[in-house]
């Protein structure tokens, strides 16, 4: 799973959303890269597919994409955050010791590795959908951290493990995929 690092400045995000992807946002840390692209993906259950991009220079989230969702959870709540929750402003900085490892990568938590590019692991997640918003739900955890980067909440459990990824604002059209949603 996913591991808060440290935080950098709101970055833009853009919305290249269609019908073959189905949620496909990319922030503007990518056009500022220093170093390659890792992906980190999540197999879910009836071959769903979401993919992570992050900067390997410093752990920046770059690309955010569902592949493949079969089976979405409509009219589902938001989340609702508990009134104590700590809130910070930013792009979340996630660890990529996954991709920098001595020893047999099988030892390590990645349930396939790929050197130098990709981490992929199965992981049971949920994508949740109303008129407001739409959640990729990796982890049951309660989440005891927001990071809000513009209409993106990130929550994060007391060991800084990614739980959830909501994208408020936007809902999916009657097609499937993202779009801003007029309810906000």
């Amino acid at each position: 799973m996913l591991k808060l690092k440290n935080i950098s400045a709101v970055q833009t995000v853009h919305n290249k959303s269609d019908f073959y992807i189905k949620v496909n946002l990319t922030f503007d840390c990518q056009k500022y890269s220093r170093g390659s692209i890792y992906y980190w993906s999540t197999l879910g259950p009836k071959k769903s597919f979401i993919e992570i991009g992050l900067n390997s220079f410093n752990g920046g989230i770059c690309k955010l994409a569902v592949i493949s969702s079969p089976s979405i959870l409509c009219n589902q709540k938001s989340l609702e955050a508990p009134k104590d929750i700590i809130k910070k402003i930013g792009l979340p900085l996630f660890e990529t010791d996954a991709w920098h490892h001595e020893g047999d990568p099988s030892l390590y938590y990645p349930e396939h590795y790929q050197e130098g590019y990709y981490v992929r692991e199965k992981n049971d997640f949920q994508i949740w959908s109303n008129n407001t918003s739409v959640t990729l739900v990796f982890s049951s955890h309660q989440a005891v951290l927001h990071v809000l980067n513009n209409e993106i909440i990130f929550g994060f459990d007391r060991n800084n493990f990614l739980c959830f990824i909501q994208i408020e604002g936007m809902k999916l059209n009657s097609e499937g995929f993202l779009e801003k949603s007029a309810l906000k």
